[in-house]
């Protein structure tokens, strides 16, 4: 079983059963409405995490997007986890931010800088 990460006009998860390579099985699609997806994602047992933005709206709010995916024929959205603002972590005014971030045993690690302030990470404990 693949899941399958789909970037077009409608982003969302496609789980493929290519135990045959020839003739590969749709099992699900589970579409993430108005979002966009924002680098690696990282799967521990059946949740698979996902780094997404909103697309439409003003402050295009970033999350961590959680996906049940351990039902092939059956993917849910398992809920979100809320990054916080870059405006309100640092004192200067909004702008160019770099942010970046890792996964490693079980734990996302979120980095975040703005020109001329300090860096900030965050940790998350995505352990079941």
């Amino acid at each position: 079983m693949f899941l399958v990460l789909i970037g077009d006009e409608t982003t969302g998860i496609l789980a493929v059963d290519f135990s045959d390579p020839l003739e590969p099985v749709e099992r699900d699609f589970l579409e993430l409405k108005a979002r966009m997806v924002m680098g690696p994602v990282y799967l521990a047992g059946d949740r698979l995490y996902v780094n997404t933005r909103s697309k439409y709206g003003p402050g295009f709010t970033s999350r961590l997007t959680v996906l049940d995916v351990g039902d092939p024929d059956n993917l849910r959205d398992a809920g979100l986890i809320g990054f916080p603002a870059t405006e309100e972590l640092f004192s200067g005014p909004g702008g160019f931010y770099h942010w970046s971030y890792s996964f490693s045993n079980g734990y996302l690690y979120q980095f975040l800088k703005v020109e001329g302030e300090k860096p900030v990470m965050y940790l998350y404990d995505l352990r079941e």
